[in-house]
């Protein structure tokens, strides 16, 4: 007698699990593929790329083939930027990611044509892999940092024009200086010197030479007095920003035939430390000497307000303007710029052939 012994394994679950794990395959790979950003994976063990996606080649321009011989060293140059071996920065990071970590950080890698791309680099360890695999997540932010390096070189260049300008309104002044200590102070007491030698000698013209002298002495002393005046600041402890406005204005108006509209009602110079209040002045002094040797105006008008949020000076003039895109060989209109720039101020200026110039400053506090 023949007996047949039949056993039967209930393995629906199993087939349930396996096209879960299919169905589950089937989407990683199709996110995968369709990730926006480059995604690579690296074995941990040979640090050899085993996988990619379609963005990836699109980044370093190769093929499949060509990548998975590749590791993440031979796609770097030797060094980055911030003067790092590449081979120890990647090792570094690796082993983090082997530890459990997830790094982000920056790398420069190198296309298959030689071209630098900047990139952000993101790891992490994949679980549930026969061996251990990382998987990169790449950015190209070279647009980025070229943009960013720009802007260095702009502000860079935008303080180095600053310094320069500086550097050539003080020199200015030592020769403003220079010439007026020379041509003027030093003619008046070069005259009295020889007024004194011929007092000497002379008996008879000895006290009108004498007082002749002493007349040129006390004029010397006064063109000291203007000239020192010019070069330091309004003492502010003593006399306010406005009061030193307006002597500045009361001054030029003895010599100059120009008439000063002041709007400044309401100004609580509160609002206005002493720096400002020095930026303010000399800018002011600056423009209005630049309406006197150049715009032939009748009028200027001078507008001053402060609040919470800034200061705002307008210095507007009804003379004959100029070309403001025009290139410029002078340095009162720089120098005010730096100025205003030093102090977190802000120019603009409005002009045209014929039609005066408005200038505009807003310091923000």
């Amino acid at each position: 007698m023949i007996t047949i012994l039949s056993l039967i394994q209930d393995i629906t679950e199993q087939k349930k699990a396996e096209e879960a794990l299919k169905v589950n395959e089937l989407r990683y790979r199709e996110f995968f593929d369709t990730a926006p950003e480059a995604l690579f994976v690296l074995d941990a063990q040979t640090s050899h790329f085993v996988d990619y996606n379609t963005n990836a080649l699109s980044l370093l321009k190769c093929n499949g083939d060509e990548l998975l011989k590749r590791s993440p060293e031979s796609i770097s140059p030797v060094f980055q930027p911030d003067g790092e071996r590449s081979k120890e920065k990647i090792e570094d990071y690796i082993a983090k990611t082997i530890n459990g970590k997830r790094p982000i950080f920056e790398l420069v890698v190198i296309d298959s044509i030689g071209k630098e791309i900047f990139c952000e680099f993101r790891l992490s360890l994949l679980t549930n892999t026969e061996r251990p695999l990382i998987r990169a997540s790449v950015l190209d932010i070279t647009e980025r940092v070229l943009l960013e390096k720009k802007l260095v070189e702009e502000e860079l260049k935008k303080q180095m024009e600053i310094t320069d300008a500086v550097i050539i309104a003080q020199e200015r002044e030592r020769s403003f200086l220079g010439e007026e200590l020379h041509d003027n102070i030093n003619q008046v007491l070069a005259t009295s010197k020889l007024y004194m030698e011929r007092a000497i000698n002379s008996e008879v013209e000895r006290k009108d030479l004498m007082t002749d002298s002493k007349n040129y002495i006390f004029t010397a002393m006064e063109e000291i007095r203007k000239l020192s005046k010019s070069l330091l600041p309004p003492s502010l402890g003593d006399i306010t920003l406005l009061e030193s406005i307006t002597e500045m204005i009361g001054n030029m108006q003895k010599v100059n035939k120009i008439n000063f509209i002041k709007e400044w009602e309401g100004v609580d110079e509160n609002f206005i430390n002493e720096k400002l209040s020095l930026a303010i002045f000399r800018i002011l002094q600056e423009q209005i000497n630049n309406i006197i040797k150049h715009a032939s105006a009748l009028n200027v008008i001078i507008k001053l307000n402060s609040n919470a949020a800034g200061v705002q000076l307008l210095i507007k003039d009804d003379g004959v303007g100029f070309d403001v895109s025009a290139k410029r060989n002078g340095i009162g209109l720089k120098n005010i710029i730096s100025r205003a720039e030093l102090l977190n101020g802000q120019v603009t200026i409005k002009s045209v052939p014929g039609n005066g110039c408005e200038l505009f400053v807003n310091f923000k506090v």
